[in-house]
């Protein structure tokens, strides 16, 4: 649908939405244009590309306004988005099944890890039973904005910047030799060792289209990945990956609250009990309450004790 197209040009993320809106007009194709299925999902998508490295006051407060604009114009999303009957799996179904509908959806904020889990969920199959054309279906990873004004050209914009926002961790019980063996606890070692070899995690991306933090390159492999998984991976290699982690002792002891991707992090005090913006703007909260608030919740005041 071209929509990658667009992000070279256009640099504020309600401006893509506008023209898309302005396209449709024109050829009377789209009714509805932005799927939203995790609204954590796009305020991950739109925090940390202004500047490429940390995310700063500004960069929340901007970032907060955009998605009130987006999610209080109706213009800007599918009515099913945003409604609590509906998964996020069903919404990836709807995604893939609009494409052979008269108001396809342009663009779905989701995990790089979306593919595989419409899969396992049965949407991805029921669709591909439905229209076996969808097969060669190119849906790729949409490079976001990376500033706020100005223009740019084609080929000569900044590198993408993305965040690690999950994490996974393997341990090995301390106590393992002394119940087991010293046997046991060489073999879960080197099983540990070869989770993090190279042929590993090029299986892990292979199986799970999701890249891992870690210096290694798929080479020819990467042919085998799909449309969307190609465009993930190159993003990946080309731009810059902010891991959202910090060795002070603050964000060590209170990880619920620093990480980005949900927990404490977005809770305020516009919208007690939430703590997903768009719960905030349902409720009435502007972006600017929403932002004042999260400096007065209890959860920063007592991690900084």
């Amino acid at each position: 649908m071209g929509v990658a197209v667009l992000t070279s040009k256009i640099n504020d993320s309600t401006a893509i939405c506008r023209k898309l809106l302005e396209e449709t007009l024109k050829q009377r194709r789209y009714s509805e244009y932005v799927e939203f299925a995790d609204t954590v999902g796009l305020l991950q998508s739109l925090d940390c590309c202004r500047y490429g490295t940390v995310i700063l006051r500004d960069d929340i407060s901007h970032m907060l306004e955009t998605a009130q604009k987006i999610f209080t114009d109706g213009r800007y999303y599918h009515k099913n988005s945003l409604t609590d009957t509906n998964s996020h799996t069903d919404i990836q179904g709807l995604f893939l099944e609009s494409m052979y509908t008269d108001t396809p959806i342009a663009m779905i904020f989701e995990g790089s890890y979306w593919q595989n889990e419409a899969k396992d969920s049965g949407e991805w199959d029921r669709v591909m039973r439905a229209h076996p054309e969808a097969k060669d279906l190119e849906i790729r990873f949409m490079p976001l904005p990376v500033q706020v004004s100005g223009s740019v050209k084609e080929g000569e914009g900044r590198a993408p910047t993305v965040v690690d926002a999950l994490n996974s961790y393997a341990f090995i019980n301390a106590n393992v030799k002394m119940k087991h063996g010293e046997g046991v606890e060489k073999a879960a070692k080197a099983f540990l060792k070869f989770c993090y070899t190279e042929e590993s995690l090029k299986e892990f991306t292979l199986k799970s289209s999701v890249t891992k933090n870690l210096d290694y390159d798929m080479g020819e492999e990467v042919s085998k990945l799909s449309y969307y998984a190609q465009s993930a991976y190159k993003i990946y290699k080309e731009g810059s990956v902010v891991t959202a982690i910090s060795p002070k002792a603050v964000a060590i002891k209170n990880p619920s609250v620093f990480t980005l991707h949900g927990g404490e992090f977005w809770k305020t005090t516009a919208a007690p009990g939430y703590n997903n913006p768009y719960t905030g703007f349902r409720n009435g909260a502007s972006a600017k309450d929403y932002f004042l608030g999260l400096a007065k919740t209890k959860s920063w005041a007592d991690s900084l004790k």
